[in-house]
């Protein structure tokens, strides 16, 4: 997985729960306003148990790490500059227009640090992210059957 695609899927991951930590709050406006009678209208599924306390303290649970192991990796960044596009981008959420802005360099400028800061980035996330190692490493002719074609001219 590129390091492209993590980001992403972290930033709407977090979406998500921010949008669950919303839906629980409106239930639960909507519980003491009518007793329960309107949280049928909302989902019906919410109505039977704590299902979506717990699905949102598991997705909670799941960001926290994904959080803590972004920002270990940002901080052994050496570069203050690349580390402040990656905290901006990552945490804060803002586009390219908007870092530049933010840290008053041209576009084209922030461009190439966005490259070389999400590069290093992923070098740091392979130590944080064993499984990622894994596959980096991985060997695609390991059984015999495959052997004798890798290795035709």
């Amino acid at each position: 997985m590129k390091i492209d695609e993590y980001l992403a899927l972290y930033e709407e991951y977090r979406k998500s729960v921010i949008g669950l930590a919303k839906t629980m709050d409106l239930m639960k406006a909507r519980m003491s306003e009518n007793k329960g009678e309107a949280l049928l209208t909302l989902n019906p599924d919410y109505a039977r148990d704590d299902s979506v306390e717990k699905e949102y303290e598991k997705k909670k649970r799941i960001l926290t790490k994904a959080t803590k192991r972004i920002e270990r990796a940002i901080s052994k960044i050496k570069s203050e500059e690349r580390r402040q596009y990656l905290i901006y981008k990552c945490f804060y959420l803002m586009t390219n227009d908007e870092i530049s802005g933010a840290m008053s360099f041209s576009l084209r400028h922030i461009y190439r640090l966005s490259r070389k800061a999400k590069e290093e980035l992923f070098a740091y996330m392979l130590e944080e992210m064993p499984k990622a190692r894994k596959l980096k490493r991985r060997t695609y002719y390991r059984t015999r059957k495959f052997r004798k074609y890798a290795y035709r001219k």
